[in-house]
């Protein structure tokens, strides 16, 4: 036996198919087990001590808890209808692509005792569960719900190691590029890969909170975490890189990219997107511009010497493109966005 798939549901919160399954040690530290290093950046591993128990029980012979698996397909509609015999022969096609949603800890334990127990364990079974999905965000909200208050990987950095794992900058539809890349070659027009994570934690989150140096960075990690959970990134019809697409139509004039490379107004933009997503990418090029021109008038009329301005920019940026679909157009006029926009940032303060 290599892998069993034995039952299959529909996750209605997160829209995935889940399976469950069981294969072998051997098979899952060839398969499972390499997925660990496709991070961009490695998991920092807890002290061996921890799990020196749950090496020697796995010799022994112990049933581990079952690892969570993830797959990121094009269309769930036809995988939702697929029998557990057609979803194994898409598991055992695309096994190169899984990510681990959790138990990377435990797949260490297991490597560790594999190797030094080979002849007596090879072929002792481990349970898995595997999300098919075909949306990155809802696979993030659930590894988030999974892993949530473990140690040492934070919620952001787990967001931002899955992130720069799962998108593929290359094939994005804006340039992206490393600060270390930039330094080298600069593509013009291009955004900080960076930024971009920035503004799909804003995203997820529906909050520019996110990087706030007044508040301890393991409880900063928990509100992040706290606000997805919180957050309606599972039931949105759109998903991130819809964004980026609707940010790739805006960024052919040349005011707006200079605006979107503005890190503050990215990150206000994507925290507030998910409100009015509907409306704003009907909207023409020219039109969004007019409508930015008139929030940037607004925001100029701020004291810049009484407030923060990077933090009181995302807000507000935040609050405007939230409220966009009553503020645009001819309807009101700068005075009255300064007016609604001056208001809004009072909220937050």
């Amino acid at each position: 036996m290599e892998t069993s798939f034995f039952d299959k549901e529909f996750d209605k919160v997160v829209s995935s198919v889940f399976c469950s399954g069981k294969t072998t040690y051997k098979y899952a530290i060839e398969n499972f087990y390499p997925q660990i290093d496709k991070y961009y950046a490695q998991r920092k591993k807890l002290d061996e001590k921890f799990y020196k128990k749950l090496e020697r029980d796995i010799v022994k012979g112990c049933i581990m808890p079952p690892i969570t698996l993830a797959l990121v397909v094009d269309d769930i509609s036809v995988i939702k209808e697929k029998t557990t015999d057609e979803l194994k022969q898409i598991f055992e096609k695309n096994k190169g692509n899984l990510y681990i949603l959790d138990g990377i800890q435990r797949l260490t334990t297991l490597k560790r005792a594999y190797e030094a127990n080979f002849d007596t364990i090879a072929e002792s079974k481990i349970y898995f569960n595997i999300l098919i999905s075909d949306s990155e965000d809802r696979l993030l909200y659930r590894m988030i719900t999974l892993n949530n208050g473990q140690k040492p990987m934070s919620a952001r950095h787990q967001i931002e190691v899955l992130a720069y794992n799962i998108f593929d900058f290359d094939e994005l539809s804006i340039a992206v590029q490393t600060e270390k890349a930039r330094s080298k070659k600069r593509i013009k027009g291009s955004f900080d890969k960076d930024d971009i994570i920035k503004g799909y934690i804003s995203y997820l989150s529906n909050s520019v909170n996110i990087d706030n140096q007044k508040i301890i960075e393991s409880k900063m990690d928990e509100l992040i975490a706290e606000k997805i959970i919180e957050s309606d990134v599972t039931q949105g019809n759109q998903n991130f890189l819809d964004v980026i697409s609707l940010i790739e139509k805006f960024i052919s004039d040349p005011e707006l990219l200079k605006w979107f490379k503005q890190t503050n107004n990215l990150i206000g933009f994507c925290a507030a997107i998910s409100k009015s997503y509907d409306v704003i990418k009907k909207e023409t090029v020219e039109d969004f511009r007019e409508n930015i021109e008139k929030f940037e008038s607004a925001f100029e009329e701020f004291d810049i010497s009484k407030v923060k301005l990077g933090h009181l920019r995302r807000l507000t940026v935040e609050y405007f493109i939230s409220k966009y679909p009553i503020l645009k157009g001819d309807s009101f006029s700068e005075l009255d966005v300064r007016e609604i926009v001056s208001q809004g940032s009072l909220l937050f303060m």
